[in-house]
C-alpha cells in the first residue's frame, strides 16, 4: 500500500503507471525502489507537472487530490540521519522492536535458559529494524511499531490467559 498507492488506493491501470513511470525516470528526484511514490511527488512538483500532461488531466488531477499523510506525517517519505520530526517513527520502530522482544523472552518459560546467540540475536535483531527503518518509507516504519506494539500486548494477554501451570494442568487431562 504504502510503496504503490496508484496500483493499490488509487486504482490506476498498469499501462498509465509505466507510462508515468517512464515519463518521472527522467526527472531529477526519482527513486527506483518506489517509482509510485516518485511520480506522486513529481506531479505535485509545480515545475515538473508538465512532463506528465500527455497522461491527461484526469490522472494529473487525481494523483495532485491523493494526500499520503497520516495525522499529518508523511507516510512516503523516507527518514534520514537528521533532525526532523520523522527521525522519531524508526526509533520507535527499533525501541518496540526490542521491547516486543524482551518481552516474548521474559515471558517464555524456556526463554530463561536463552544461550548468549539468542541473547544477542534479541539485540541485534532490533538493531537491523532500525537501521531498515531508514532505508522504506515511513510508512512501513509506523506499520512496524505498530505491529511490534500490538505483539508485545498479545504476548501480555496470552501468557496472562494460558499460564504455564494452566498448560500443564490441561495437558495432564
Amino acid at each position: 500500500m504504502v510503496y504503490k498507492p496508484l496500483t493499490h488506493i488509487m486504482h490506476v491501470s498498469g499501462d498509465l503507471i509505466t507510462k508515468a513511470t517512464e515519463i518521472a525516470k527522467g526527472l531529477s528526484g526519482f527513486n527506483a525502489s518506489s517509482p509510485e511514490i516518485s511520480i506522486v511527488r513529481a506531479i505535485n512538483n509545480p515545475d515538473l507537472v508538465g512532463n506528465f500532461a500527455p497522461l491527461g488531466q484526469d490522472f494529473i488531477h487525481k494523483v495532485q487530490n491523493f494526500d499520503l499523510s497520516f495525522f499529518g506525517i508523511d507516510l512516503g517519505v523516507v527518514p534520514q540521519f537528521a533532525w526532523s520530526v520523522l527521525i522519531i517513527i524508526p526509533i520507535l520502530s527499533g525501541i518496540t522492536s526490542l521491547c516486543a522482544s524482551l518481552i516474548s523472552t521474559k515471558l517464555n518459560p524456556s526463554g530463561q535458559q536463552a544461550t548468549g546467540m539468542m541473547k544477542g540475536m534479541m539485540l541485534i535483531m532490533p538493531l537491523f529494524s532500525l537501521w531498515f527503518a531508514f532505508q522504506v518509507p515511513t510508512g512501513v516504519s509506523l506499520y512496524w511499531t505498530y505491529s511490534n506494539i500490538f505483539m508485545a500486548v498479545q504476548t501480555v494477554i496470552l501468557y496472562k490467559i494460558y499460564t504455564p501451570e494452566r498448560m500443564e494442568q490441561i495437558a495432564l487431562k
